[in-house]
């Protein structure tokens, strides 16, 4: 065995079949949509070079683009505050021994193993203007003056559906936080007690410098998402009302299928990409600052 391993062509034909498949689902398709980006072309007929008049349009002249834009990093921003935050505090809450532990573990985790699709209708029928729980809750209370179609209001529409995805993502992180916080050393948990720490001082000084390699993951997937962001908006808003809901990956699709504009619409896609390694640099250079300090 060690002699196989040790030869380099049985190494190489080992790993022929990963790299293959590397290769077809990587580089092959992203240099297709790099290519595609360049030129015009409706799938029907045979591609037409034309430069860089894509990318020109798409941010000299196509507003559309920097509304989805805008509405993408709130998106992003959004992201972030209502699942990572909450997926952290739940995650402190339930590595402590309480009763019914798992329970609330699974309860957390289970609308992870939802589709999208089942999410965006159970959140449509929440949200719905006349049969919607959320207005019969406030019917309920007396609060009719609030009663509204929450997903036809431009100011708020976005972030109904923001509550939507944290909803279903927030148990997802919490268990990757979970499994962080089960990983510290007792010892040094046991230590901090003995030296008259508080639970403040344990999450402060103890269990968030341990979970930093843990953050800088979620972080950096919760963002990623942020950009591609487009079953739960498709379902439940399609980008309305008035394009309020309508984001980078929405706006590609539109423009890909709708409108027959495949050249245009890989365009998005490249530039959908570039924003994605844009913030995932950034985002390891930041942890990287914070584990040299």
């Amino acid at each position: 065995m060690n002699k196989m391993y040790s030869n380099k062509l049985s190494i190489l034909l080992l790993m022929l079949p990963a790299m293959i498949l590397f290769i077809l689902f990587v580089p092959v398709p992203t240099a297709s949509l790099l290519y595609g980006s360049l030129c015009n072309w409706d799938i029907l007929s045979s591609m037409e070079f034309i430069g860089l008049k894509n990318y020109i349009f798409l941010f000299t002249e196509d507003m559309f683009f920097w509304t989805a834009f805008k509405n993408n990093i709130f998106w992003m921003i959004g992201s972030l505050t209502l699942q990572i935050l909450p997926a952290f505090l739940i995650a402190l809450i339930l590595s402590r021994p309480i009763k019914g532990q798992k329970l609330f573990r699974n309860v957390a985790f289970l609308p992870v193993a939802l589709s999208g699709t089942a999410v965006s209708l159970i959140w449509y029928f929440v949200y719905h203007g006349e049969i919607g729980i959320l207005n019969q809750v406030l019917r309920l209370f007396g609060l009719t003056d609030f009663n509204k179609a929450w997903l036809m209001d431009a100011e708020i529409a976005l972030f109904c559906v923001l509550i939507a995805v944290a909803w279903q993502w927030t148990g997802y992180y919490m268990v990757m936080m979970l499994s962080g916080i089960l990983q510290i050393p007792e010892e040094v948990m046991e230590s901090a007690k003995m030296d008259g720490a508080n639970s403040f001082h344990m999450v402060k000084d103890i269990i968030i410098p341990y979970l930093q390699p843990v953050f800088k993951v979620t972080i950096m997937l919760a963002t990623i998402s942020s950009f591609k962001g487009f079953d739960l908006v498709y379902v439940m808003t399609k980008g309305g009302p008035n394009h309020a809901t309508d984001l980078l990956a929405l706006q590609m699709y539109e423009k890909s299928f709708s409108s027959g504009m495949y050249g245009y619409g890989s365009a998005m896609g490249a530039v959908i990409m570039g924003l994605c390694i844009i913030a995932s640099g950034i985002i390891n250079f930041a942890f990287r600052k914070s584990v040299e300090d």
